[in-house]
């Protein structure tokens, strides 16, 4: 059994190569199981001068090859929180916004985040597919469209039917805005999608996710009980 001490509470912010996580600082993310990206807003407090104009200056530039230039996205910010024994990463996304402002004698820089936000708005899609293709191959064409990760779909892939079974028998096209085509194709499945740390979950409406959460083996006390010192044993 492995138990951990819960205290001396850490924190961890990562945008693009800058590391923070000895100043003070807060938090707030949003995650959502609908199409709409987790988004995640961070203060940290009286970073230098230089963090705060590298920060800023990354959340309006975009590094392609040996150039700059304006473009306003996929520049990683990752927050990774808990205790000193054990933390846990709760958010891996886009860098969205990012503006140091003046309270009082400190200087607080905001940073705003979104998870497969800058895909959402700007991936398209323009394939088509011939007759027998299985759906799994066209929502997965949808997916690298997105520049996400395939998640669960490998657990999914088996239950991905349409009306007409799982594969197109009279072939299909995608065209358009990358996300909505993986929802409509998923629709017609009678499953649904988000992305969660860069990668796909699907699922149906109203039911968990079909993986294997918890693996039980024979080591298993058959009654929970409490510690004297104030703990659970189970």
């Amino acid at each position: 059994m492995t138990s951990y001490r819960i205290f001396d509470r850490q924190c961890t912010v990562r945008v693009d190569t800058l590391e923070v996580s000895e100043l003070d600082l807060s938090f707030d993310i949003t995650r959502t199981v609908k199409r709409q990206p987790n988004t995640s807003s961070v203060r940290v407090y009286n970073l230098t001068r230089a963090q705060q104009e590298q920060i800023e200056n990354l959340s309006l530039k975009e590094k392609v090859g040996t150039s700059t230039v304006r473009t306003g996205g996929r520049i990683r910010v990752e927050i990774e929180a808990g205790y000193k024994d054990s933390r846990s990463l709760i958010f891996r996304g886009d860098l969205r916004y990012a503006a140091t402002t003046q309270e009082g004698n400190d200087y607080v820089t905001e940073i705003e985040g979104d998870d497969g936000g800058h895909s959402v708005v700007n991936a398209t899609v323009n394939r088509g597919f011939p007759a027998g293709t299985p759906v799994a191959t066209v929502v997965r064409a949808c997916a690298d469209a997105l520049q996400v990760g395939a998640g669960n779909l490998g657990d999914v892939q088996a239950l991905l039917r349409t009306q007409g079974g799982a594969t197109f028998s009279n072939g299909t096209t995608l065209y358009g805005p990358a996300d909505r085509e993986l929802d409509r194709v998923l629709r017609s499945c009678g499953f649904r999608y988000s992305i969660q740390s860069g990668n796909l979950q699907i699922t149906r409406p109203g039911q968990p996710l079909i993986v294997q959460a918890v693996l039980l083996t024979e080591d298993i006390i058959e009654r929970p009980s409490a510690n004297p010192d104030g703990t659970l044993q189970v």
